[in-house]
């Protein structure tokens, strides 16, 4: 039964980074517009990708890009801690 919680973590953090390199590529995508240090920097500081998606996304992607980043460390979390004690 822990298995299943610790598979269920790992899952939620390969969407987790899956989603992070997404916005990261977009970053950089945008050079023309905002110039390369953003990418950068949403490389090397990873509390600046919510700064990022704060302001480069509007509306239901917003939402969903900064829940798959964000919200998906609070759920993780708990369940690898709640896999590995079963």
């Amino acid at each position: 039964m822990g298995l299943i919680f610790i598979g269920l973590a790992v899952l939620i953090e390969l969407v987790a980074f899956l989603t992070w390199l997404y916005i990261v590529v977009d970053a950089f995508r945008h050079q023309e517009e905002i110039g390369m240090w953003v990418g950068f920097v949403c490389l090397l500081v990873p509390p600046f990708i919510i700064y990022y998606a704060l302001e480069q996304y509007s509306g239901k992607k917003q939402m969903i890009a900064l829940g798959l980043t964000v919200a998906s460390h609070a759920l993780s979390a708990p369940l690898f801690l709640y896999g590995s004690m079963l």
